[in-house]
């Protein structure tokens, strides 16, 4: 797994600012797809998106995985 901090990826992380939809849902079931994913990252090159269930403190949370690339 890459070090972000290492090899400088984490300098402009914060160059892109999420849609309050994504902000907005925070955990709770949305409607946020990977068309919302991709135009929320749309300067970004997705390399791999995916869903996938995860667990959280109370419940297995459906999100979608995104590898990304700038």
């Amino acid at each position: 797994m890459a070090d972000h901090y290492a090899d400088g990826t984490c300098s402009w992380w914060h160059l892109s600012q999420p849609p309050p939809e994504l902000v907005a849902a925070a955990g709770e079931r949305n409607d946020i797809d990977e068309a919302v994913a991709a135009r929320t990252f749309g300067a970004w090159r997705v390399e791999d998106m995916e869903r996938a269930e995860v667990p959280s403190d109370t419940r297995m949370l459906e999100v979608i995985v995104a590898r990304l690339s700038a």
